[in-house]
């Protein structure tokens, strides 16, 4: 369901189906994040992105559904059956699956690379406090040779 408009104060909303996203030019406010992303909805031929915050999951309506397949009849398109949407709802789980790993990858990778940097500057801390030591101890004079007398 996307909000397409009111009418005496009532909401309009279409039945659609999502079909990708996009960047949009503005930024706003969905939930407690800023975005630019918009949903690219489609109703029949009509193609039109909308912001996240325009669409509903409340239950679709029996005159909305009829007016999705009024709109889709007048197109001449075929509606989508259970296989359709079972088909989407898998492809939709493998990205969001490939997503993850991918986070997780970069996750582990980031961490890596942060735990072989704190060994190179640890291994470089104590090879330049060793040196160090040597060389002020040489100058504070503390090994000094006797003279014999």
């Amino acid at each position: 369901r996307v909000l397409v408009g009111e009418q005496n104060k009532a909401r309009t909303y279409r039945m659609c189906i999502v079909g990708g996203f996009q960047r949009g030019d503005e930024r706003y406010r969905f939930g407690k994040i800023k975005t630019t992303k918009q949903l690219i909805c489609k109703f029949g031929n009509m193609v039109r992105p909308f912001k996240m915050d325009y669409i509903s999951n409340s239950d679709i309506t029996d005159e909305e559904y009829n007016d999705w397949l009024a709109q889709m009849d007048r197109c001449d398109l075929d509606v989508l059956t259970i296989r359709d949407v079972e088909h989407k709802i898998k492809k939709f789980r493998q990205y969001a699956s490939d997503k993850e790993h991918e986070a997780q990858s970069k996750r582990k990778h980031s961490r890596s690379r942060s735990r072989s940097r704190s060994r190179n500057r640890s291994r470089s801390r104590s090879s330049s406090s060793s040196s160090s030591s040597s060389s002020s101890s040489a100058s504070s004079g503390r090994h000094r040779k006797r003279r014999k007398p």
